[in-house]
């Protein structure tokens, strides 16, 4: 039998190849935590009418996973920004962190 070892708490999301900015989340409670917040605040903003709204609301969210520094980082790169491109860099790391942690919950069980 495999002896027990603790998960890789540590999810590295890198966007783009050439010059990539990398983001390291660590995985457990008070990230989860950050992502049900950030997703209430999604959900209230696609009930949003005004889109310079939206857009503020989904880049708070995205700010709650990533901080300011690394969502201005990556934005800039952006051909837009706007609530599209807030809301894609927050499902993209969403999406990250989910897969990080299926891959390791996984490994773990074989």
């Amino acid at each position: 039998m495999k002896p027990f070892a603790f998960s890789n708490r540590f999810c590295k999301v890198q966007f783009f190849e050439e010059d990539p900015v990398v983001v390291t989340l660590q995985i457990g409670d008070d990230l989860d935590k950050k992502i049900l917040e950030s997703g209430r605040i999604i959900e209230k903003a696609d009930r949003k009418n005004d889109f310079e709204a939206r857009k503020e609301s989904y880049r708070e969210a995205l700010d709650m996973l990533i901080g300011s520094e690394k969502a201005d980082e990556i934005l800039q790169r952006a051909e837009t920004t706007d609530s599209l491109s807030c809301l894609e860099l927050w499902q993209y790391v969403v999406l990250a962190v989910r897969e990080h942690k299926t891959k390791n919950l996984t490994a773990s069980a074989r």
